[in-house]
């Protein structure tokens, strides 16, 4: 049971982690580049049609995706350092990332997205907001000479709890099939048990036949009158 549980979960897992790295290059294939190309990642941005544009959208793409918490664009500067160009908080929000905010908790895995282009999906990994899985896909102006990248984040205590439940079902039937499976091997053995006695007795009941055939003795009943 506990086997089962445990490769239902890894497989809940991994279609979790394919379905939201699917969902983030479905969404950055949607971006057009050249709207991308007008932020600066500097608070010039702020109030821009580009900017609105993207924060608009980002706040639309968070909540079809009642699972994803964040909903962002980053972006490399030529110096290496990795800044935040808008994301799906309001502006005022205690949560929101301004444009050009540094990014200090940069993984490894988020700076090659950066720098070759290919999409990835990270955690969990843990930052000033919290604990994360995230999908990191490079949108269309990578080739423009500015890295950007769109991320989707899911919190990772969210992410085990939804694991889990999908993984409730086929562990549950799993489960159900291994009883199954022992009570028909208990049967089975029952039922050979039951067929190794019946030889017995009939072997028995032959030999007890035998002897009586072969047998001189005479034997009779009585009953309460005294007849026979």
């Amino acid at each position: 049971v506990l086997g089962a549980s445990w490769a239902a979960g890894l497989r809940a897992d991994r279609q979790l982690r394919a379905s939201l790295l699917q969902q983030a290059r479905v969404v950055a294939a949607s971006i057009c580049p050249d709207q991308v190309a007008a932020l600066t990642g500097t608070s010039a941005d702020l109030g821009s049609a580009s900017y609105v544009h993207f924060k608009e959208r980002l706040a639309g793409i968070r909540a079809a995706l009642p699972n994803c918490r964040f909903a962002y664009l980053m972006a490399r500067r030529p110096d290496g350092t990795v800044v935040f160009l808008v994301d799906n908080e309001p502006d005022d929000s205690p949560d929101c990332s301004p444009p050009g905010q540094i990014y200090t908790n940069a993984t490894a895995q988020l700076r090659s997205v950066l720098a070759e282009g290919r999409a990835t999906l990270e955690g969990p990994h843990e930052d000033p907001w919290g604990t994360w899985i995230s999908a990191l896909v490079p949108v269309g102006v990578f080739d423009r000479g500015r890295p950007v990248l769109l991320g989707l984040d899911v919190d990772a205590h969210r992410w085990k709890w939804i694991a889990a439940s999908k993984a409730a079902v086929p562990a549950g039937l799993g489960a159900i099939a291994i009883a199954l499976g022992l009570l028909a091997a208990e049967l089975y053995a029952s039922r050979r048990a039951m067929r190794a006695r019946q030889a017995e007795l009939e072997a028995s009941e032959s030999r007890y036949a035998e002897l009586a055939e072969q047998s001189r003795t005479i034997v009779w009943e009585v009953d309460s009158q005294g007849l026979y």
